[in-house]
């Protein structure tokens, strides 16, 4: 099921390395491999993850709000502390309406949102650290 599905997004822009469980990870070529998102995807749902690399330390409600001030589509990506307090941002759609091109567009977005929260991120740390 995931293989055809992850067949469906544009030959054109997108890297895709199809894991032995049916994931995939997808990069972009306008923001590079440090951006890859997983998607997993079933019958019914499509679910692409980020992890942001913020190792240094985690992060508090007032850093979390600036991210969450970065994120203008909230009713489409959800940001969340993984089981090791890793932000992550998700993103989840029902599979069937998911045509190549929207798909597309979708799995574009979640990696720019990827690399914007990084750099709005990383510009934060960096104002605290002065």
């Amino acid at each position: 099921m995931s293989e055809a599905l992850w067949d469906r997004l544009p030959a054109e822009g997108f890297g895709v390395t199809t894991r032995p469980d049916g994931s995939a990870l997808i990069t972009h070529p306008e923001y590079g491999s440090p951006f890859t998102i997983l998607g997993r995807a079933d019958a019914e749902w499509v679910t692409l993850s980020y992890r942001f690399p913020i190792a240094h330390r985690p992060l508090d409600a007032h850093d979390l709000a600036v991210m969450l001030d970065m994120n203008d589509q909230l009713v489409l990506f959800r940001l969340a502390f993984d089981d090791r307090e890793k932000l992550m941002l998700y993103a989840h759609w029902p599979t069937r309406q998911l045509d190549g091109e929207l798909f597309g567009f979708w799995v574009a977005e979640m990696i720019a949102h990827a690399a914007e929260g990084t750099a709005q991120l990383d510009e934060y740390f960096a104002r605290q650290r002065g």
